[in-house]
């Protein structure tokens, strides 16, 4: 069994010194080759080539103020009328996908407000859909 459940794709690194960089073909920039940096690039490269994102449709890293507090979601899918679609969340592999990143991504949603929520720490990906009464449905057809 894979240790991922996104698939793995070669993704374009560097090194220099003793840090190792991935390159982001959204934010169109280097940056330092974390666990979680890992996790989002391979989502990033799977809403391109499995899903059909267009580049043009996703945001990566951008702040919101939730409770006066300025926070940053992982990335975001717009839909053609710049509304936004799905948040989406990503966790190192060692962090599990439990209650606690449902309600940050819940949070980050009460200003976004999303339809669907997708989280994901590389080993499992959720995706949920958000009910007129604001209750979330799993999706497993996404």
């Amino acid at each position: 069994m894979s240790y991922w459940k996104l698939p793995r794709y070669s993704l374009t690194v560097r090194k220099e010194q003793e840090a190792q960089f991935v390159y982001d073909p959204i934010r169109k920039d280097w940056f330092v080759f974390q666990p979680e940096e890992e996790v989002r690039q391979h989502l990033i490269r799977f809403l391109l080539e499995e899903k059909g994102v267009s580049k043009n449709l996703l945001a990566v890293e951008k702040e919101i103020i939730y409770r006066e507090t300025r926070r940053r979601f992982d990335l975001v899918i717009y839909n053609r009328e710049g509304t936004p679609e799905m948040l989406c969340e990503c966790k190192a592999p060692s962090v599990p996908i439990n209650q606690n990143t449902v309600n940050q991504i819940a949070r980050y949603n009460t200003i976004l407000k999303a339809p669907h929520l997708l989280i994901t720490n590389g080993r499992g990906l959720v995706v949920f859909s958000v009910s007129e009464a604001g209750t979330f449905m799993l999706n497993q057809e996404w």
